[in-house]
């Protein structure tokens, strides 16, 4: 009889004991991953009859190409969310990247034809300040290009809205 209860007593202080390191301990923690934000733009309307640029920042991990990742988000457009707010773009829906060329010194973003079709000078006028603060906000500030269709673009659409090159932020 005594050795079962010393059975009990080493199985009970055992039990105990693995029931008391199983709670406090504790699973290592791991590393937190950084990101980077960017700051994509696009329009939202501050009267019945104006509209204004503002950034919408977005989370990105690191190693990301964030220029590419930028124009790609601008092109795609706003969330659901950021719809809901009351951001949406001039920029055409069919409008696609055909190539992003990096270099030490400048950085060239060839968009598909699409980029100039449809709309008036205030839309034209809209989309090309959405790339340009968009790429120049991602860019390492160096000089940024656009490319229409792999031409340098000086003017776009039908009513030849000019294009200064390099792209500039003035009057956001």
């Amino acid at each position: 009889m005594k050795a079962l209860k010393n059975i009990a007593i080493i199985a009970i202080v055992t039990l105990t004991s693995i029931i008391t390191v199983s709670c406090t301990h504790k699973k290592p923690i791991s590393p937190k991953v950084e990101t980077k934000t960017i700051s994509v733009y696009f329009v939202k309307k501050v009267s019945p009859i104006k509209s204004e640029l503002f950034p919408v920042n977005r989370n990105v991990s690191p190693g990301t190409d964030i220029l590419n990742t930028a124009i790609t988000q601008l092109l795609q457009g706003p969330s659901a969310l950021e719809k809901k707010q009351g951001y949406y773009t001039e920029i055409p829906k069919k409008t696609v990247v055909l190539s992003i060329k990096e270099t030490p010194q400048e950085d060239t973003i060839n968009l598909s034809k699409d980029f100039e079709s449809g709309g008036g000078s205030e839309s034209m006028t809209k989309r090309i300040k959405q790339l340009e603060n968009t790429a120049l906000n991602n860019s390492d500030n160096k000089k940024v290009y656009l490319e229409i269709s792999g031409k340098r673009a000086a003017y776009i659409g039908g009513e030849g809205v000019e294009i200064t090159q390099p792209l500039s932020q003035s009057g956001k």
